[in-house]
C-alpha cells in the first residue's frame, strides 16, 4: 500500500466517501507494525470509528505504536488501558495528562473557584452550545425557555469555554442579545484549556462572575454543565438545578460505542452524582423522570417540563402555501421529510424507503432531508435512487419554511436505549406548523405525537409507513389531522404556557422569589 494511502483515506472520508476510505484504513490497521499501521489506527481514532482497527492489537515496541494504541484504547472508552501506556516519551506523557483530566471531570475532582458574593434576580443558564451558531434541539429549547422567561425579567444564557470560537467562529462577539436574552461567551486565557478538569475549573470562576446577579443556576445537560454548575452556586450561596435531556452514557452506545466500555459506567457515576446534588432536577419526559429516579433522587425532587415550541411557530394553511411557493414546489406533490440533526440513530434512511413506497402506491411523493450532522454521507449514499432533496445546514428561519412546507414529517428513530427515553423537539415543531408526523411507536414519541394529530409506526418497516400515509391521504384526512396537530401544540405544548413551571420550581429549589 502506497505511504500516501492514509492520508489519501483521510481525504477521501473527509468529502464523503466513507466507505472507500473504510476499505483502506481497515487493510492498513490490520497489517503488522509500521509507520503505515500507526497512521491508519490513528487516523481511525480521530474519525470517532475505532470498529476500523483490529479488536486485538499486536504487541506495541515503538513510542508510535503505542501512542496509536493508546489513542484507540481511548476512543473506545477505556481511559484507565489510554492512561497505563502514557508514559516515556514527551508526547505520551502530554496524552496522559490530557486522558488524566478526562478522567479527573468525570469524578469530579474539579478545582472550585473562590467564595464571592450573589444573589440578584437574574436567571443562569448554564449550557454546552447555543443560537444563532448552533441549530439543533438542544439549543432551540435553551432559546424558548429563556425567551419566555425574558419577559419577567433578566436571563442570561452562558455557554462553555471557548465557544464558538473553538468550532471556526473566530470573530463572535463575547456577548449578544436575541429576543431579550444574553448569551454569554468566553475564550479560555493560556493554559486554562490544557485538560478538561483545568478547562472545567476555568469556566466555574467565568460563571462566578457571569452569574453575580444570579438567583439561580439552571444547568442543562450534560454533566460537565453541572459540576460547573455546583461549584459556582456553592462560591456565590444561591441553588442551582440540573436539567437532564439526555443521559451522555447512553448517547455514546447509540453513536456506536461498546456498552461495556469502562466509559459508559464513568459516564452514568458523573451524571448521576450530578442529579443527586442539585437542588432539584428537570428532565423531559415521564420515562427519562423514571430514569432520573431509579438513580436514586427523590421523585418530589423530579419535574417533567416537556418539550415545547415558542408562540409564534404556529400557523396556518396559509402560510405553508406560502413556505411551498418560495420553495418552489409543485402544487399537488406530497412532501415527505424531516428537518433534523443527521445522526445515525434517526434512522432516517426510511425516508427514500418511504417514498419509493409511496409511489408505488399511486401517491406522488417527494422526499426532503433539511439539516448536517455525522451520519449525512451515509445518508446521501443509501438514497441510491435520487428520490430524497438534501437541503443541508439552514438558518432557523430557513428551518421554519421548511417544516411549514413538509406535508408529512417523518421521526423514523430506530429502537434503541436513548430512543426509547428521550424526547425530540422537532415534532413539536412540525406539528405547531400543521405537518402530519408519523413516528417509530417508541415510548418516548408516544407523548409527543398524539394519535388523533399523527401516528405510529414500527420502526424500520417502510412499507408500513407508506401504507399509514396512504390512508391519511386518500381519505382526505391530510389537512384534518394538521390542523388538530397544531391545536393540540397551541393548548398543550408552548413555552409561554410552560414557563410557570420553572418559576414554581425554583421557588421550590430555594430561589429568591421577587
Amino acid at each position: 500500500m502506497p505511504s500516501g494511502a492514509i492520508l489519501g483515506a483521510a481525504a477521501r472520508w473527509t468529502a464523503g466517501d466513507r466507505e472507500a476510505a473504510a476499505v483502506t484504513l481497515r487493510i492498513a490497521a490490520a497489517e503488522p507494525w509500521s509507520r503505515r499501521t500507526s497512521a491508519a489506527i490513528a487516523t481511525s481514532a480521530a474519525l470517532h470509528r475505532p470498529d476500523l482497527a483490529p479488536a486485538t492489537l499486536p504487541h506495541a515496541t515503538r513510542p508510535r505504536e503505542t501512542h496509536a494504541a493508546a489513542l484507540l484504547s481511548r476512543e473506545r472508552g477505556e481511559l484507565t488501558a489510554a492512561l497505563g501506556m502514557a508514559s516515556g516519551t514527551r508526547r505520551l506523557r502530554r496524552f496522559g495528562g490530557v486522558v488524566r483530566g478526562e478522567l479527573a471531570l468525570l469524578a469530579g475532582d474539579v478545582a472550585p473557584p473562590r467564595p464571592s458574593s450573589g444573589g440578584g434576580a437574574a436567571v443562569v443558564h448554564v449550557v454546552t452550545n447555543a443560537l444563532p451558531d448552533v441549530v439543533a434541539g438542544y439549543t432551540t429549547r435553551t432559546h424558548g425557555i429563556a425567551s419566555a422567561q425574558a419577559a419577567n425579567g433578566e436571563v442570561v444564557v452562558a455557554t462553555r469555554l471557548g465557544f464558538p470560537v473553538a468550532g471556526g467562529a473566530v470573530r463572535a462577539k463575547a456577548s449578544v442579545a436575541r429576543d431579550g436574552v444574553r448569551y454569554e461567551r468566553r475564550n479560555p486565557k493560556r493554559g486554562e484549556a490544557r485538560t478538561v478538569d483545568v478547562a472545567a475549573a476555568a469556566e466555574a470562576r467565568a460563571l462566578v462572575e457571569t452569574a453575580r446577579e444570579a438567583r439561580i443556576l439552571h444547568a442543562h445537560s450534560h454533566h460537565v454543565n453541572g459540576t460547573v454548575a455546583q461549584l459556582a452556586a456553592r462560591s456565590l450561596g444561591v441553588p442551582w438545578i440540573y436539567e437532564v435531556r439526555g443521559f451522555l452514557e447512553e448517547t455514546w452506545v447509540a453513536r456506536g460505542g461498546d456498552p461495556g466500555a469502562e466509559f459508559v459506567s464513568l459516564s452514568r457515576d458523573a451524571e448521576t452524582r450530578v442529579m443527586l446534588a442539585a437542588d432539584h432536577v428537570v428532565t423531559l419526559s415521564t420515562g427519562m423522570r423514571d430514569e432520573v429516579v431509579s438513580r436514586g433522587v427523590a421523585i418530589e425532587r423530579v419535574t417533567v417540563v416537556p418539550n415545547a415550541v415558542a408562540d409564534e411557530w404556529l400557523s396556518g394553511p396559509e402560510a405553508a402555501a406560502s413556505a411551498r411557493a418560495r420553495l418552489g414546489i409543485e402544487a399537488g406533490t406530497l412532501l415527505v421529510g424531516t428537518v433534523s440533526s443527521i445522526n445515525g440513530y434517526e434512522g432516517l434512511e426510511l425516508i427514500a424507503e418511504t417514498v419509493l413506497a409511496l409511489r408505488a402506491l399511486g401517491v406522488s411523493a417527494h422526499g426532503v432531508v433539511v439539516g448536517d450532522g455525522p451520519a449525512l454521507p451515509e445518508l446521501k449514499a443509501a438514497d441510491a435512487a435520487g428520490v430524497v432533496r438534501f437541503v443541508g445546514k439552514v438558518s432557523t428561519g430557513e428551518a421554519r419554511e421548511w417544516h411549514r412546507a413538509i406535508d408529512v414529517f417523518l421521526v423514523p428513530r430506530l429502537d434503541t436505549s436513548v430512543t426509547r427515553v428521550v424526547t425530540p423537539i422537532k415534532p413539536l415543531e412540525a406539528m405547531a406548523t400543521g405537518s402530519l408526523v408519523v413516528a417509530s411507536d417508541l415510548p418516548a414519541l408516544r407523548e409527543v405525537v398524539p394519535g388523533e394529530s399523527g401516528g405510529l409506526v414500527l420502526a424500520r418497516d417502510a412499507t408500513a409507513w407508506a401504507r399509514a400515509i396512504a390512508d391519511v391521504v386518500e381519505r382526505g384526512e391530510l389537512a384534518a389531522r394538521g390542523n388538530a396537530a397544531r391545536e393540540w401544540i397551541a393548548g398543550h405544548r408552548t413555552w409561554s404556557a410552560l414557563v410557570g413551571t420553572y418559576d414554581s420550581l425554583y421557588a421550590r429549589a430555594g430561589a429568591r422569589v421577587d
